[in-house]
């Protein structure tokens, strides 16, 4: 074995078990280790109610009033390509559950607007 080999499969491994060891402290930085973000937009007329959560972080129900937004941030598992966020809506007597984010959502956000990759989702009475 090639003296390259073992570091670079010890670096590998840090990565992978720890993501945010290996990441830079500048949150700004775009690249491998770049944040995503959901935006969810209540564009209703009334107060709507979501709750949003992956496998390992519930975000709770929330009230969002017209016009306001719910936002989180998280770092992807580049690794596994698992990241997945989904979310139930509530609005009057109607609901509707989806995901909001999944390794194919995130190569359609976008960076344009935000220092991360973010992804929008409007509510409206015509649908998302």
């Amino acid at each position: 074995m090639s003296r390259f080999f073992l570091p670079s499969m010890a670096l590998m491994m840090i990565c992978f078990i720890g993501p945010t060891l290996c990441r830079q402290q500048d949150e700004e930085e775009k690249g491998f280790w770049m944040r995503s973000a959901v935006h969810v937009v209540n564009n209703l007329p009334d107060p709507m109610r979501v709750r949003c959560q992956s496998k390992d972080d519930d975000l709770g129900l929330q009230t969002l009033q017209p016009r306001q937004d719910l936002t989180w941030r998280f770092v992807p598992n580049v690794f596994i390509d698992n990241t997945l966020f989904y979310c139930h809506f509530y609005w009057g007597s109607k609901d509707k559950f989806f995901d909001v984010y999944n390794h194919d959502m995130g190569s359609h956000c976008s960076i344009l607007h935000s220092k991360d990759k973010s992804c929008y989702w409007s509510v409206r009475s015509d649908g998302f």
